[in-house]
């Protein structure tokens, strides 16, 4: 299996930042998260070790089953790559120098189109999502072989925070019906699918909110997409630049769906902040 890995990565301090990407006082807490992204896809995604107690070595296993290439579009200078953090982790950087650094995640569009034939899977992600799930292409697969090709998988996002309303907050609820009703008119598809899994019967549902900071899909998916004549034409309709590129695009596509109720954990990613997990809402119990 190979995989294509596009993270959009910026950071530029600005006095009085509501982002990480701009915290002039974050900087050493967003290189780390950036590290800590790059390690686990690593850690996932090739060789791995065992330590042999009994003969006292370490044991080194390839795997041939996953062929992963890590790239990260930026914008000039503005960012927090060095040649010794790229060499680590086999990483490479794509300067698209874009006038609005907002724009940039559209630049990973073009990056996969650009390699549309080479890889199996193609995965755009923000740069402070930590994927916790190895079997995540496995879960992927299952989702399509059960419910049928052409229907998109998007994990939740979540925060862990000690001092939030509980230690994990899954953060993308649901939004206003009349941001996303339209698409569900113009792609039909479910509204719930359930199917069984070992202990449990796992949901799904049309997502109100499809913003993960992220998505991966098929090259046959790709290639789909590609054809459609919204492909890379930059609308930002949706709240803004950023999300729009990581979701308005799939929602355009396919009809997107996310695990729900309780089956949330099925399909989800970490978010590395704590900013939407640390408000202070009125609480109701579903």
């Amino acid at each position: 299996m190979k995989i294509l890995l596009v993270l959009a990565h910026f950071y530029r301090p600005q006095a009085q930042s509501i982002y990480s990407s701009t915290d002039p006082g974050g900087r050493d807490r967003r290189r780390q998260n950036l590290e800590d992204v790059l390690l686990d896809w690593r850690s996932h995604y090739s060789e791995t070790a065992t330590i042999n107690i009994e003969h006292r070595k370490c044991e080194i296993f390839g795997t041939q089953r996953f062929q992963l290439d890590i790239r990260l579009v930026i914008n000039g200078s503005h960012h927090l790559l060095d040649r010794k953090l790229l060499a680590a982790y086999g990483a490479r950087a794509i300067d698209v120098s874009v006038e609005d650094p907002r724009m940039l995640p559209f630049a990973a569009h073009r990056v996969m189109a650009d390699a549309a034939a080479a890889y199996d899977w193609f995965v755009y992600s923000e740069d402070d999502l930590v994927l916790r799930n190895a079997d995540f292409f496995l879960r992927q697969a299952w989702f399509r072989q059960t419910f049928g090709p052409m229907r998109l998988l998007q994990p939740n996002r979540y925060e862990v925070n000690p001092g939030g309303t509980r230690f994990k907050t899954y953060i993308d609820g649901d939004l206003k019906r009349r941001l996303t009703a339209g698409y569900f008119e113009r792609i039909p598809g479910e509204l719930r699918l359930e199917a069984p899994w070992p202990g449990r019967t796992l949901q799904f549902a049309r997502a109100l909110n499809p913003h993960s900071g992220f998505f991966a899909i098929t090259r046959e998916e790709l290639a789909y997409w590609m054809a459609q004549p919204h492909f890379l034409d930059l609308d930002s309709s949706f709240i803004g630049p950023m999300e729009s590129a990581a979701s308005l695009a799939m929602l355009k596509t396919f009809p997107v769906y996310k695990a729900s109720g309780d089956s949330q954990d099925f399909c989800e990613i970490r978010h590395l902040d704590r900013k939407f997990s640390g408000l202070r809402l009125p609480e109701i119990t579903i």
